[in-house]
């Protein structure tokens, strides 16, 4: 154990020595943790140059079930993991739906799942288009992020089975706002396991 695993124990179990580690250590250990999505590749997303994007955190947790957390905080103090952007793929939206928007550039709607709804006009993160208001032309390579549904346009989809399986082909995904962030209580052992990841 070194001295940042003992400094976090003693924010989990023992508050009132926290202080003094504090002092111990300079002020230098970190007790809130801000999670990002990480995009690879450079320049504008597109068909033509598609930037996968990973999550910022990945933890096993104690009972070996994987959280897989895109953006959010890890509060260190209180173990609190708040998570305020996921992903959605062609396979995890709960339904779709094929049409042609007024510019002419067939679509496909992903629903969000009830429980993750967006925060509209959110700013996202999409691994192969770029981002357009709701008041903006839906025009191929372009995608709109609504409440309740991600709106993706592509001059190359020509039906709905056409447009899922394109988009499932290029490995589509979306990072978005949640309009109301999820909360996770960590365990000691789950938070030291965190941060370990976070560190680096």
């Amino acid at each position: 154990m070194d001295f940042a695993d003992a400094y976090i124990m003693c924010k989990l179990g023992h508050p009132e020595l926290a202080g003094w580690w504090g002092k111990l250590l300079g002020g230098g250990v970190k007790t809130l943790y801000t999670i990002t999505p990480k995009q690879q590749g450079a320049g504008e997303p597109s068909p033509d140059n598609i930037r996968p994007i990973l999550p910022g955190l990945t933890l096993t947790r104690d009972d070996d079930t994987v959280l897989e957390v895109y953006g959010g905080t890890l509060d260190v103090t209180s173990g609190t993991l708040t998570v305020d952007m996921v992903a959605l793929t062609v396979a995890t939206a709960p339904r779709k739906d094929y049409g042609i928007s007024a510019a002419g550039a067939p679509y496909l709607d992903m629903i969000i799942p009830t429980d993750k709804r967006s925060v509209p006009n959110g700013a996202c993160v999409c691994s192969m288009y770029s981002q357009i208001l709701q008041s903006q032309a839906g025009t191929s390579g372009k995608f709109r992020c609504y409440s309740n549904s991600i709106s993706v346009y592509d001059s190359r989809f020509t039906s709905k089975s056409s447009a899922e399986s394109t988009l499932a082909m290029d490995g589509f995904h979306v990072v978005y706002p949640l309009a109301t962030p999820i909360t996770y209580q960590l365990t000691q052992a789950e938070v030291k396991r965190a941060v370990a990841v976070l560190r680096h």
